[in-house]
C-alpha cells in the first residue's frame, strides 16, 4: 500500500519494530482539522495497510499532529490545538495497554 496521498501528510512516527507508521493528515474522514491516521504491516517486508483515523478516541476537532512514540509503543505523544489546553499547542498523550499486531 502506498501511504502517499493528495493530501497533506507529515510527521511520520514508525514503531521501532518497524510494524506500525503514525502520522498528521488533513485526509478524510477526519475529526477535525488535523488527524492522526495510522498504518500496520505484518513484517517490515510487506506492504503497509490501508490507513486508518486513529478516531475521536485519540482526535480532536482542533489540529492534531507531531505523533512520537514511546519505546515500548505502547505511548503516543502528540501535539493538539484542542480547547482545554494551556496554550495555542500542548502535548498530550495516549496510551493503550498492549500492542496490536497486525493482521
Amino acid at each position: 500500500m502506498e501511504l502517499s496521498s493528495a493530501k497533506t501528510d507529515f510527521g511520520p512516527a514508525i514503531r521501532r519494530d518497524g510494524l506500525e507508521i503514525i502520522w498528521g493528515t488533513f485526509r478524510p474522514p477526519s475529526v477535525g482539522n488535523m488527524d492522526l491516521s495510522v498504518s500496520t504491516r505484518p513484517s517490515t517486508s510487506d506492504p503497509w495497510s490501508t490507513p486508518i483515523s486513529l478516531g475521536p478516541v485519540v482526535n480532536s476537532v482542533g489540529a492534531d499532529n507531531r505523533p512520537a512514540l514511546s519505546f515500548d509503543g505502547t505511548e503516543l505523544y502528540f501535539q493538539s490545538t484542542r480547547s482545554g489546553g494551556f496554550g495555542a499547542q500542548d502535548l498530550y498523550v495516549s496510551r493503550r495497554t498492549k500492542l496490536k499486531q497486525p493482521d
